[in-house]
């Protein structure tokens, strides 16, 4: 069972974020806590088959790291006492650098955190600035110490690529102190352009001006050149990890189309419950507010036929569900099993499948080896046409 958790605070957004998250200085960690609980065994009681031990349990925002090491420990064991951790459990907390020192990131530890992922988005000062960071290139580099003397053994970085002004030496000089640092997965990831972002809002009046699609694949290609002749693998469109087992088993469970539990303000949770044809799939949202989320999540009220007051559901079809097991799965660089899908689909659309990718694959975009489909290096940075 994966279980992804959604802790919505920030001490400022960035200009380029749409993820859902208020401005706050602190964490209301007992309201929220207890909220979490609540939709917890809420969600279980909808859905029965989320009875396993969990295998990852992901901390995502927003700012978990704002969050106090305490409020982990308790949501932990809660967590386990109720639902049970399996053995090897993935636990990954997203942080700002500017929260972290030593001992904070040894107390994150010790409450059994065993994975951090670091926002630093870029090692250039007036990169971090015109992308909104509440931290700098020094700043950075002092956690990423910390965490190494700390003893974080599991430690992911993420990169913003086509930032404003950035041009293939910036990017070669973010990939050097990457290369320096040498953490075991990297997340590289275009920046997009979110509608109702203050970017957004600048490009709308032609006040932005960033890198071009061409442009872009360039950087793109260079960065995945450069981070695999440093020995990473390249095993999904933005994602590297030093070897197999480093590899974010979280996403690795979105990609595959897994099914996860969702908690928090703004998250979301999804399972293929195959009910019929036009029931084959239910993905649920909740409300992104989390004020009205903790108000609506201690009131009596219990599930309707899946429900809840707080959340809206989604019924997908089986065509729907299809195309986004192939859309997810041709994100990775193993590609998509056409048997696994054939089993689960059925052999129509498979046949389909494979009648329109045969001049995908004659034109170099798409490979095909046996029953399994995916990606050419070629087509990775046209991935969304493909």
């Amino acid at each position: 069972m994966n279980l992804y958790i959604h802790i919505p605070f920030c001490r400022r957004r960035c200009l380029y974020c749409s993820f859902v998250s208020v401005v706050a200085e602190e964490v209301p960690e007992r309201a929220y806590l207890k909220a979490l609980k609540r939709e917890f065994a809420r969600r279980r009681k909808a859905w029965p088959e989320f009875s396993r031990p969990l295998e990852t349990v992901y901390f995502g925002g927003g700012t978990p790291s704002l969050a106090s090491p305490e409020f982990y420990v308790r949501l932990l064991d809660f967590l386990a006492d109720h639902a049970g951790l399996a053995e090897g459990v993935e636990i990954t907390l997203e942080a700002n650098p500017v929260d972290l020192d030593q001992e904070r990131i040894s107390a994150f530890l010790t409450a059994g955190i065993n994975r951090l992922s670091l926002g630093i988005q870029t090692f250039s000062d007036s990169g971090l600035v015109r992308l909104g960071r509440r931290h700098d290139a020094a700043r950075a580099a002092a956690a990423l110490a910390a965490a190494s003397r700390a003893g974080a053994d599991n430690l992911s970085l993420d990169l913003i690529c086509g930032w404003p002004g950035q041009g293939p030496a910036e990017l070669e000089s973010d990939l050097a102190r990457v290369v320096e640092f040498a953490p075991e997965h990297v997340s590289l990831y275009l920046l997009s352009l979110e509608p109702g972002t203050p970017f957004a809002r600048l490009a709308d009046r032609g006040e932005l001006r960033l890198p071009g699609e061409e442009e872009q694949a360039q950087m793109l290609e260079l960065a995945a050149q450069r981070l695999e002749a440093a020995g990473y693998l390249h095993y999904e469109v933005s994602n590297f990890a030093r070897r197999p087992d480093c590899r974010s088993r979280h996403n690795l469970s979105y990609w595959r189309l897994d099914d996860y539990l969702g908690l928090g303000a703004g998250a979301c949770g999804s399972r293929r419950c195959r009910l019929g044809e036009r029931h084959w799939a239910e993905r649920y949202t909740n409300i992104a507010d989390p004020g009205r989320y903790i108000d609506l999540t201690g009131r009596p009220q219990m599930a309707i036929a899946g429900a809840f007051p707080w959340s809206e559901l989604e019924i997908i079809d089986r065509p729907t569900s299809f195309r986004e097991a192939l859309m997810l799965g041709l994100r990775l660089r193993e590609g998509v099993n056409l048997a696994d899908l054939e089993k689960e689909y059925g052999s129509l659309p498979v046949a389909r499948l494979e009648r329109r990718a045969g001049p995908l694959v004659a034109g170099g975009l798409l490979e095909k080896s046996g029953r399994r489909l995916r990606i050419s290096r070629r087509g990775l940075w046209v991935g969304d046409e493909v």
